[in-house]
């Protein structure tokens, strides 16, 4: 799971020097550079944080680990590190632009990061202390989705639906090893299988027969289809 680092650095091939606008904050520029190493490493000195690092989600300029530590921001130029209440492990992170924010989630907590007007720096709201015990002895939350104002919250065996004020389990008869959310439809890997939600069920997907049976480890959207 640290190996999500060492990725990450691969993917600043094409983008390792700074530039700044006028703006204030530093970007990558996007032309490479003879001068400078194709792979730049990122050592647990450099960003801060914990060996284990989960997801990984960009938004613009900024990227965002889901490491044991917490919620780990990089900007292209420093690293922060953002806990959760109870200072688990991050193990899902999610970017919600129009709604600026960063949803997080761990072990029985979850809830979001969003960026104080004044001084910019990100403050964190818990969703998982204002619900029901059944609600937020959840497990480990892995992905987080937004459909049409429906936050849903992939955990290890449910998924858990937030409409507002309402929540709801959608429960799953095996263990949940991976989820795509494909044209508004989420897809989760089973050990029997791939379903899909359906309203507020989970069921097999059309065409699935040859994946019955077998435990499906991830999934991945690729332009309009699925891989699995």
């Amino acid at each position: 799971h640290s190996s999500l680092l060492t990725l990450f650095s691969l993917l600043l091939t094409c983008v390792p020097s700074v530039a700044s606008d006028q703006s204030g904050p530093l970007l990558f520029a996007s032309h490479c550079s003879a001068s400078v190493p194709f792979i730049r490493h990122f050592g647990r000195s450099d960003y801060g944080g914990g060996n284990s690092t989960w997801r990984i989600a960009t938004y613009d300029r900024w990227t965002f680990f889901a490491n044991e530590r917490g919620l780990l921001v990089y900007d292209g130029v420093s690293w922060e590190t953002y806990p959760m209440n109870n200072h688990g492990e991050v193990r899902g992170v999610a970017v919600f632009p129009e709604k600026r924010r960063i949803y997080v989630g761990g072990e029985n907590e979850y809830g979001y990061f969003e960026a104080d007007e004044r001084s910019g720096v990100l403050r964190y709201y818990c969703l998982s202390d204002s619900v029901g015990e059944q609600y937020r002895r959840v497990g480990n939350v892995w992905e987080i989705y937004e459909l049409t104002n429906v936050l849903c919250l992939r955990c290890d065996d449910h998924i858990l639906t937030m409409a507002g004020h309402r929540q709801s389990l959608i429960k799953s008869q095996d263990k949940i090893f991976a989820s795509v959310l494909v044209d508004g439809v989420i897809y989760v890997a089973t050990d029997r299988g791939v379903r899909m939600v359906a309203g507020a069920r989970l069921v097999p997907i059309m065409n699935g027969e040859q994946l019955e049976g077998h435990r499906i480890n991830a999934m991945f959207k690729y332009g309009q289809c699925m891989i699995v």
